[in-house]
């Protein structure tokens, strides 16, 4: 038989599945979602010059990301107001963003996919069984928390904006017995004003007494919805721009906030912002926590599993995913090197639980 036959008679391997980390994003419109990944992005890049890894945006998320770095960096060069119209927390913008990266070592062939989903509110009413679905598949969770909202007038506007009671109940709905091992990040955004007042510590405080009732459920100690021990989370603040601050919600002249009600839910209609100091500049501080977080996370994960040979349910799913990588071991050995830059306590950062998982 001609060996171009026989060849044709082989079959070929099968195109082999790459391995790809995904995160859940949620929370308001207008909290500062992709402001937050833009900036992840370009601080990341930064940081992986120290090491043998790299992260490459794919595409059509290079495309985004670049435009909406150019439109941060350019709010330094305007003299007009910084204002921020009033969103509703739960909008009625349906657009779901979905950011995709390649990650992996600078010299080998081995890289793993990084895939952020970014649901408006809106989704977790409208559309939950399509948020449910993803969490059920993610790695991690980001809950974006509008910082201003939540810390000024004593809170009166937080559950307008970030809705704290239906996220809570909307995860009580969707993680039980179930459910994999997951990072749970609430990330608290536009916290410059606080972090020039030395106030993150009340920042933290405040995050832990209005989201009590999610942190019981995630806790979960005695094992009611059958996550217990299930789930890491951490508190990560970001300082998206740096140098310009939460100034005041519009008010008229008699000191009282201009509102905007929609239902039972008051809103304060704008919000204004500040340059901190002559002179600002494009600065973000921390947003490449929440990547290191996810890292080291999935590679513990992956340490441990592979150690105690599960072999059954999402674990096995797990395990053979990243099995299909050559050489993932020295991937996850070169990861594990963040887990000495992660911020564990300062500027308002702290781990709530799963010390041992992060």
């Amino acid at each position: 038989m001609p060996i171009k036959d026989l060849l044709g008679k082989l079959k070929k391997p099968a195109e082999q599945e790459k391995p790809v980390m995904k995160v859940t994003m949620m929370g308001a419109r207008g909290v500062g979602k992709t402001s937050v990944l833009t900036s992840m992005y370009y601080n990341m890049n930064k940081a992986m010059n120290k090491t043998n890894l790299h992260i490459v945006a794919k595409e059509g998320t290079k495309q985004i990301l670049a435009g909406k770095v150019q439109n941060l960096k350019d709010m330094f060069f305007d003299d007009n107001d910084i204002t921020d119209e009033v969103q509703s927390g739960i909008a009625g913008d349906k657009t779901v963003t979905t950011f995709e990266f390649d990650f992996g070592l600078t010299l080998k062939d081995i890289n793993i996919g990084i895939e952020l989903k970014d649901f408006p509110g809106e989704y977790v009413l409208s559309e939950p069984d399509i948020v449910k679905e993803y969490i059920d598949e993610s790695n991690a969770i980001i809950l974006a928390i509008d910082t201003p909202h939540l810390m000024e007038y004593d809170g009166k506007y937080n559950e307008a904006k970030n809705r704290t009671k239906v996220i809570t109940e909307f995860f009580k709905e969707t993680l039980n017995s179930e459910s994999g091992e997951k990072l749970v990040m609430l990330v608290p955004l536009k916290c410059e004003k606080y972090l020039l007042e030395n106030r993150m510590d009340e920042v933290g405080e405040r995050v832990k007494s209005t989201y009590l009732e999610l942190l019981k459920f995630l806790r979960d100690r005695d094992n009611k919805y059958g996550i217990e021990g299930k789930i890491a989370c951490v508190l990560a603040p970001i300082f998206t721009l740096g140098e310009i601050k939460f100034d005041k919600f519009e008010c008229n002249e008699n000191g009282n906030v201009y509102e905007v009600k929609t239902g039972d839910l008051c809103f304060p209609q704008k919000a204004i912002y500040a340059y901190s100091k002559p002179g600002a500049e494009y600065k973000p501080k921390y947003c490449e926590q929440p990547l290191y977080y996810l890292l080291t996370f999935v590679s513990k994960q992956y340490d441990k599993l592979k150690k105690e040979n599960v072999n059954v349910g999402w674990v096995k799913k797990f395990i053979k995913m990243f099995r299909l990588t050559p050489e993932i071991n020295e991937l996850f050995v070169e990861v594990q090197k963040f887990s000495f830059e992660k911020n564990q306590s300062e500027d308002g950062y702290r781990i709530f639980f799963g010390q041992g998982k992060v």
